[in-house]
């Protein structure tokens, strides 16, 4: 349990403040939405780009801001060495997370409704962090990245598949994913389906820096 705290913290403080501002934003956008007519506007038009092909619009837009954008602030910032490898990797996990993304929240739209009423919004919450993330969506993350952080090598993946990754690493992240995206969830759910994923990127992209942290490998404890 200790080990477990030590890792949430050292992450969350690393990323806090990127974290807080994209929070911001996208508290803002959601705001500017309801509020402003020109931004309304804005955004309806976004809508109908993603409406040609949502698949493709929502792979794409998740690969730039939680597979290249993250990248290149790491690299910059000296937190990672660039490899091309590595960013190509990151742009075509993203990819298939983008539209992994789209299918999810139009899975959830029929579920449990498109309205921006507040029981809809908790159901979708809930279902999305203690389901679909708890279950899925964070231990495919962490274990994909393992073989990353090993260089791609199944030989060295295969050590990081061991009691530490489901006692710390995978619950680590998975903490840290409560914190960032149950209220980010409720603001992301507050929008019409066609926004969700955009504006879930914006999140995303702190959210890949932290994990990031999260995930890069430890000593065995």
């Amino acid at each position: 349990m200790k080990a477990l705290l030590r890792e949430v913290k050292h992450a969350l403080k690393l990323n806090l403040k990127p974290g807080l501002a994209l929070q911001v934003v996208a508290v803002s956008l959601v705001l500017a939405y309801y509020n402003s007519a020109y931004v309304q506007e804005k955004l309806v038009a976004l809508t109908d780009l993603k409406v040609l092909n949502p698949y493709l619009f929502s792979g794409l837009s998740t690969a730039l801001f939680a597979g290249g954008l993250p990248y290149v602030i790491l690299s910059l910032s000296k937190r990672v060495t660039f490899n091309i490898n590595v960013l190509i990797f990151m742009l075509l996990f993203w990819f298939w997370k983008g539209t992994e993304i789209e299918f999810f929240y139009s899975f959830q739209a029929k579920l449990f409704g498109a309205s921006g009423e507040v029981s809809v919004i908790i159901k979708k919450v809930l279902f999305d962090q203690f389901v679909f993330s708890t279950f899925y969506a964070v231990p495919c993350i962490v274990i994909v990245y393992i073989w990353k952080d090993a260089n791609f090598s199944f030989r060295h993946w295969k050590v990081g598949i061991n009691s530490r990754l489901f006692k710390v690493r995978i619950p680590t992240v998975l903490v840290s994913n409560w914190f960032v995206w149950i209220p980010a969830c409720a603001v992301i759910y507050s929008m019409p389906t066609a926004l969700q994923v955009p504006l879930s990127n914006i999140i995303g992209c702190f959210y890949v820096l932290m994990i990031e942290v999260l995930c890069k490998p430890k000593d065995s404890a």
